[in-house]
């Protein structure tokens, strides 16, 4: 998602930002029975990106460890494999 288009969504809903962050994040999370996923609070895991005004990637969490900044990437964290499997859902 573009910052633009998560602009417009927060400009969209009455609770703006955070209103847009739980469309776009939590709300699916929950749809598809993974409700410990897609919220930022503390003491829960957290995959999350960062971009510029272009859209671009400037940082980058995974299990709530920096694997990316700006033009850098921790190989040693992007070549392991997947922390926790993924829910097939039906």
């Amino acid at each position: 998602m573009t910052p633009a288009a998560l602009q417009a969504l927060a400009s969209a809903d009455p609770d703006g930002l955070e209103g847009a962050g739980r469309l776009v994040s939590s709300n699916p999370a929950r749809a598809l029975g993974l409700a410990d996923l897609g919220v930022l609070r503390a003491g829960e895991r957290a995959d999350l990106f960062v971009t510029d005004r272009a859209g671009r990637a400037v940082l980058t969490l995974s299990e709530s460890e920096v694997i990316h900044h700006i033009d850098t990437l921790d190989l040693s964290l992007a070549s392991q494999p997947a922390r926790a499997p993924f829910k097939k859902v039906s």
